[in-house]
This record gives C-alpha cells, sequence and structure tokens, in this order.
C-alpha cells in the first residue's frame, strides 16, 4: 500500500514536471509572439498619439491623457515582463512540486 503511494507521487511529480516544461516550449521560447505583440502596441499607440494630437483642443482629452499613459505603460510591462514574471512562478512551482 505504501509503495503504491510512492509510486503515485512519483508518476504525479513527473507528470507536473513534464507540463510545466511544455508550457515553458510554448509560451517562452516565441521571439515572434512577442514581436508582434510590440509591434501592434507601438502602432496602437502611434494612433494614440496621433489622434490625442488631433483633438488636443478639447479638454476631457486632454485630461483623458492622465488615464491612457499609465495603462498604456502597464500594457508594454505586461508585453515585456510576461516572461520574466512566468519564469518566476515557474520555479516556485517546481520548488513546490518538488516538496510533495
Amino acid at each position: 500500500m505504501q509503495e503504491n503511494q510512492e509510486d503515485f507521487k512519483t508518476n504525479l511529480k513527473a507528470d507536473f514536471k513534464e507540463e510545466l516544461k511544455k508550457l515553458e516550449e510554448e509560451q517562452l521560447s516565441d521571439p515572434i509572439q512577442k514581436r508582434k505583440k510590440l509591434v501592434i502596441w507601438g502602432i496602437r499607440t502611434f494612433l494614440a498619439v496621433v489622434l490625442y494630437i488631433w483633438f488636443w483642443h478639447i479638454a476631457w482629452v486632454r485630461w483623458s491623457l492622465l488615464l491612457y499613459i499609465p495603462l498604456n505603460l502597464l500594457g508594454l510591462f505586461a508585453i515585456v515582463g510576461t516572461k520574466y514574471m512566468l519564469k518566476h512562478k515557474m520555479k516556485n512551482v517546481e520548488k513546490r512540486i518538488d516538496k510533495l
């Protein structure tokens, strides 16, 4: 009975680690997807700048810039920092799996 539980734990750990490796390969090793997101972010930001310049004479547009800038920077951080955050979380999960 005890041996069955140990085998189950070992298999479960191996399955979890294998799943983590798959996720890492799929999510973290695709620079094309990151580049695509950065290009789309750049185009969106450029269009926003053009629209802000075009409609600058409207008072609420100037005030909306105070909201747009932090949200835009948050989007950039999400694109650039996702890889590092995921790596950190995956290491933490792997440590927790090893403790099982």
